[in-house]
């Protein structure tokens, strides 16, 4: 786990500059949306490596303090990229949308661990994942 988060953490910091996240860089541009791309995947990516390291009741684990904080952090991240995207430009278009079930889980479990239920950011990130399925229903239907 620590090489691919050490690789992880390279990987983001040799992002050149004009595709570092910044949510007040002009939006609707193609550099706004591939930052958005590579934050939201780099944050899913966090998420996917750490999450097998917090401990259930039946599994335990030595190193769950260090992956609960970064899967909370991760999560917290990704629904304020993509909130400030949904904000700016609209609906999320498929190549921008993570894993919603993956960042709703840990943002449901942020809402019960903060006992923040009525977050702005939770309410956000749900209205964002509601819009992107119906977006996506439409396209199928």
């Amino acid at each position: 786990m620590a090489e691919l988060d050490s690789a992880l953490n390279k990987w983001i910091d040799a992002v050149p500059d004009h595709l570092r996240w910044d949510p007040h860089k002009e939006a609707n541009t193609p550099f706004f949306t591939q930052s958005c791309v590579l934050y939201a995947s780099y944050y899913q990516l966090q998420i996917l490596i750490h999450r097998p390291f917090i401990p259930l009741p039946r599994r335990p684990s030595v190193l769950s303090f260090p992956s609960l904080a970064i899967c909370t952090n991760a999560a917290r991240s990704c629904s304020h990229v993509l909130d400030v995207y949904n904000r700016r430009c609209g609906v999320a278009t498929p190549s921008i949308q993570v894993n919603p079930s993956l960042v709703g889980y840990f943002i449901s479990f942020l809402s019960e661990l903060d006992r923040c239920l009525h977050s702005p950011l939770v309410s956000s990130c749900y209205s964002i994942f509601g819009e992107a399925s119906d977006l996506a229903l439409r396209q199928i239907l």
